[in-house]
């Protein structure tokens, strides 16, 4: 009787655990999910490199507009002119330059001295567009393409080729040949590409291994002009080096350099 007790404690208390451990069991394997949310990164938040951002939505790739590098230059005409007037070094306060017509009359004149206290150049011409023209630095540059009875034919507007005339023996203007007038210039600039630096006239190319250097023209030479530049700058214990080529100025008619009158 005793040993039957002891097996029916035994039996019941393995139940017991045995139904604890089920119960667990179902416990654990029947819990739902647990839910995991995301949030969307706010739009601020987001960074795109600039090359793939677009107008339009729709597009996978933006457009992005390059600029043409088959640009022509169109270098002015000088075939058929004998030079270009500009002012003489006798004009002086109270001096005119005074421009005709054909039958004598007066076009157009103006002054270099002149009231600009508003910022305005009171002698403006909308059709006075000459080749050079700068009322607070003194510049005149007027193709001349011939002399007849006195006077000179000009071209007094680039755009429209209009020509006028003024007076051979005007005290305040002179004529100057194209090449007298390069070396007058403060400086020139070029196409080193479809006009390169060369070592003498027609000769072999010269590499420019200063960056950003400002040409002097020095001398002329047929289609050629002589130019000069810093190599390195002038300081207190040193003087400036330089350094000297040879540019076409003129090539078939036409003016293949960028003009600098004042720096």
């Amino acid at each position: 009787m005793k040993n039957l007790s002891w097996k029916l404690v035994i039996a019941l208390l393995t139940f017991f655990i045995g139904t604890v451990l089920a119960l667990i069991w179902l416990t654990l394997n029947n819990k739902p999910a647990e839910r995991i949310e995301v949030s969307p990164p706010l739009v601020s938040e987001i960074k795109m490199p600039m090359s793939v951002i677009t107008e339009n939505p729709q597009e996978s790739s933006p457009v992005i507009e390059q600029p043409s590098n088959n640009v022509e230059i169109e270098f002015p005409v000088i075939e058929n002119t004998i030079g270009l007037v500009v002012l003489s070094d006798n004009y002086d306060n109270g001096d005119f330059v005074q421009i005709y017509n054909k039958d004598g009359s007066l076009w157009h004149k103006f002054t270099y001295y002149y009231d600009d206290s508003d910022g305005e150049f009171e002698y403006a011409n909308e059709n006075f567009r000459p080749f050079a023209f700068h009322p607070d630095y003194f510049v005149l540059a007027l193709k001349c393409v011939g002399k007849k009875n006195g006077l000179y034919e000009v071209i007094v507007n680039e755009e429209t080729n209009l020509k006028k005339y003024v007076k051979a023996n005007d005290k305040v203007l002179k004529l100057e040949t194209w090449e007298k007038h390069l070396l007058g210039l403060f400086a020139v600039g070029f196409d080193e590409k479809e006009n390169p630096m060369l070592e003498v006239p027609q000769g072999r190319a010269k590499k420019l291994i200063t960056p950003d250097a400002t040409f002097h023209p020095v001398k002329v030479k047929g289609d050629w002009v002589k130019v000069k530049w810093e190599t390195t700058p002038k300081t207190e214990t040193k003087e400036a080096e330089q350094d000297f080529g040879w540019i076409r100025w003129k090539k078939d008619g036409k003016l293949i350099l960028e003009l600098f009158n004042f720096c």
